[in-house]
């Protein structure tokens, strides 16, 4: 899981984490960082839930459609310092499929002179000479945003790789704390150049997106833009109306919109605002799956999410509009949007709660706290105090 992107942290252009093993090669040994390392929230058991339950199967049963079988997993993450989701894809998913795996990670740690990054480079090399690792994988030293940026190098880099099989947007803050406006790209920017890069195969492919969704993550900008957004498709698509307030039944006085909760709305928009972008590129969208939970302990609400999108090609011939080819659909991009904006309220209203579940659970959470353990300690960590910490 990634903070990268915290506003005041955007510095684009930095270089890459190339400069240890350009001095001491590729085979350097996995160093511990001075000092005791302190355990994160996204090493609690919920997280290593997410990892197993939404990204592993979504990506299994990925693999197991593709119209082209590839030999190549090419996979996009904001990793953090120890690399968890890069392991954890590797282990689980490409050596049981003998599938090498190529990623293209953001961390701003990487080839810098900050104190970590001694740690994040020696990972990165350990991380290397696994097995199914492609040579060709990298670490950019850049904030995501910097896709956004025409000409800059993240989104050369992105556009020479082509299509990933999945996107995996994991935040720790908000993806949404930043609207339009500002001087720099913010992640909006970076998500239409990503989707439109997924847009060039055959393939299906996934996006994961990781964010908080409490009112003090989401810009009121966006909020305000969302809420418009959202207002518009309601009266534009009846279906998607109807859907609405099937599972949010409003009092008769009041707007089907307004009368939502915060965090409904956010990932309502959130969602739609995906399809939007997605049609524009001729992609169809199927939410696959919404988990939540909860980051803030005064919080009354789940107020974090993780959300899986699946895009597939929609290869639509257009019609010629001067009509002297007889074959060809009319452009009807108004009502695919339509139709999958349709289906997402049924899935946002039946999302997880993972404390929830692991809470009514207990061999599922004791299978995900050993699972964390087994995940950490293949980097380094001390996990003798492991549980205590959980039960802090």
């Amino acid at each position: 899981m990634s903070n990268q992107n915290s506003a005041e942290n955007y510095e684009p252009g930095q270089g890459t984490s190339s400069f240890l093993e350009e001095i001491l090669g590729t085979d350097v040994p996995l160093l511990q960082s001075p000092g005791k390392r302190e355990f994160q929230p996204w090493h609690r058991p919920r997280k290593q839930y997410v990892r197993s339950d939404q990204w592993l199967k979504e990506l299994s049963e990925l693999l197991a459609s593709l119209k082209v079988p590839d030999t190549e997993f090419r996979y996009l993450s904001l990793p953090g310092n120890d690399f968890l989701d890069i392991r954890y894809i590797h282990d689980n998913l490409c050596v049981p499929q003998g599938m090498s795996l190529r990623f293209l990670g953001f961390n701003r740690m990487a080839g810098t002179n900050h104190p970590q990054a001694a740690h994040v480079n020696t990972n990165l090399s350990a991380l290397r000479r696994l097995s199914h690792i492609a040579q060709t994988s990298h670490i950019l030293g850049d904030d995501l945003r910097a896709i956004g940026r025409p000409n800059s190098l993240p989104r050369r880099t992105v556009q020479s790789i082509g299509a990933f099989h999945a996107i995996n947007i994991d935040l720790c803050d908000g993806f949404a704390r930043e609207g339009a406006g500002a001087p720099n790209p913010n992640l909006f920017d970076a998500m239409k150049v990503l989707i439109e890069c997924q847009s060039r195969t055959i393939n299906d492919s996934l996006l994961f997106v990781t964010t908080r969704i409490d009112s003090d993550q989401v810009s009121e900008v966006v909020q305000l833009t969302l809420h418009a957004m959202l207002g518009e498709n309601m009266n534009q698509c009846q279906p998607f109306a109807d859907a609405v307030r099937n599972y949010w039944p409003s009092p008769s006085e009041m707007n089907a919109i307004d009368s939502l909760q915060h965090e409904d709305r956010f990932i309502l928009g959130f969602t739609k605002w995906i399809i939007s972008v997605a049609v524009q590129h001729r992609l169809s969208v199927a939410v696959k799956s919404v988990f939540t939970y909860r980051v803030k302990g005064s919080a009354l609400v789940d107020d974090l999410m993780s959300i899986a999108i699946r895009l597939s090609p929609h290869r639509a011939v257009d019609r010629d509009v001067y009509y002297l080819a007889n074959l060809g659909d009319a452009r009807s991009e108004g009502n695919l949007e339509c139709q999958l904006a349709a289906k997402i309220p049924a899935r946002i209203y039946h999302r997880r709660s993972v404390d929830d579940k692991l809470q009514d659970d207990t061999q599922l959470h004791e299978k995900c706290v050993r699972e964390s353990e087994g995940l950490l300690q293949s980097v380094g960590y001390d996990i003798a105090e492991y549980r205590a910490w959980l039960d802090e």
